[in-house]
């Protein structure tokens, strides 16, 4: 396992989604709040190359944001998520 150990993943914490037409996706400017489809307080998904391996709430170290890991995904959930 040691040789896989260093290669790199992409890590992403989804906050939320929402869906435009493209006339509204155009109208956006630089003052514009898109409202997303998650509520403050629910658990925000951690993605590893796009799968969702674990969930987490943010939180916020030193003025920057973070995600404390509340639950991690079974590997059998995951495998599913991959094929």
């Amino acid at each position: 396992m040691n040789f896989v150990s260093d290669i790199p993943v992409n890590i992403t914490v989804e906050l939320g989604q929402i869906k435009l037409k493209i006339k509204d996706l155009l109208n956006i400017n630089k003052d514009s709040i898109l409202a997303l489809d998650k509520y403050s307080g629910e658990p925000l998904n951690i993605l590893v190359n796009q799968c969702v391996i674990a969930t987490g709430e943010l939180v916020i170290i030193e003025e920057k944001y973070g995600i404390r890991i509340t639950s991690i995904i079974d590997n059998s959930e995951y495998l599913d998520n991959v094929n």
